[in-house]
């Protein structure tokens, strides 16, 4: 649980500002009029309701461009407790076989084999008002799925060599694994590896494999999510720049020549 203030959009509709942009202090100097109205569509409620100085009123009033100036009925009016719930669940089914298979000269022939039958599902349920955009947190969807894997494996160890002039042991071992997904199909992956050991100082190893990996619940369900990009615009102050290709792209851009950017992030969505 987190304590946040709502965003700007929802306090100023509360508030009867009429505006995200009037709470905060953002207005045409000429009208003393909020420079940007909200759509409809992100409107939380009516703007027809009007703040009241009176003590105990339902919805008080609150100077958001004075330091210090917002009364405690104020904060406890624009501020929510936000609750977020998720989880994670692993569910899985094992049988497993291990042993020798024979003697050789080196030692034993080793195995292992096996079924797995793996469940996944992940969930995240944010708070209300963070879906819907109206806290000062990145808006998220909630997240729900879940996959499947049925997975069949076989692994042997060879011992090649033992206690011989060029190599004190030298083991081969090979792996193969065969995964069927409910939601990818099915796919075959195998390992090779070599275990030579010299003398007591002296050991190399070597593996080749391959490998497959599922995008896991928030990758595959994570549905829409804001970000803040940070961004650099090469035309902002381009006049003192001194760079002549700079000057000249953005004034063919039309850039004015006194442009200034004002901020560093650009709100971003992700997902689908």
């Amino acid at each position: 649980m987190a304590r946040h203030l709502r965003a700007a959009r929802q306090a100023g509709e509360r508030l009867g500002l009429g505006s995200p942009r009037a709470a905060s202090g953002v207005t045409r100097p000429s009208t003393a009029r909020p420079t940007s109205p909200i759509s409809s569509a992100s409107r939380t409620r009516s703007t027809g309701a009007k703040c009241s100085s009176t003590a105990g009123a339902a919805i008080p009033c609150g100077d958001y461009l004075g330091f210090g100036d917002l009364t405690p009925q104020v904060l406890d009016y624009i501020l929510f407790t936000s609750r977020d719930r998720g989880g994670n669940e692993l569910g899985t089914v094992t049988a497993d076989l291990n042993g020798d298979l024979f003697s050789l000269p080196a030692g034993a022939v080793s195995f292992a084999t096996g079924v797995v039958y793996r469940r996944e599902k992940g969930w995240r349920d944010p708070d209300p008002l963070t879906v819907l955009g109206v806290a000062n947190v990145n808006q998220q969807d909630p997240i729900s799925g879940s996959s499947t894997a049925k997975e069949a494996y076989l692994e042997l160890s060879v011992p090649v060599l033992a206690n011989t002039a060029f190599a004190k042991a030298l083991t081969l071992d090979g792996a193969v694994r065969y995964s069927d997904y409910n939601l990818f199909g099915s796919d075959w992956n195998y390992k090779l590896s070599a275990d030579w050991v010299v003398n007591d100082s002296i050991r190399l190893r070597g593996t080749y494999g391959t490998g497959f990996r599922i995008p896991n619940v928030p990758e595959l369900f994570g549905g829409v999510s804001e970000g803040n990009l940070t961004t650099t615009d090469p035309c902002s102050r381009y006049t003192s720049s001194g760079n002549v290709t700079l000057i000249a792209n953005c004034q063919a851009s039309g850039v004015p020549a006194n442009y200034t950017q004002l901020g560093t992030t650009i709100l971003t969505t992700v997902g689908r």
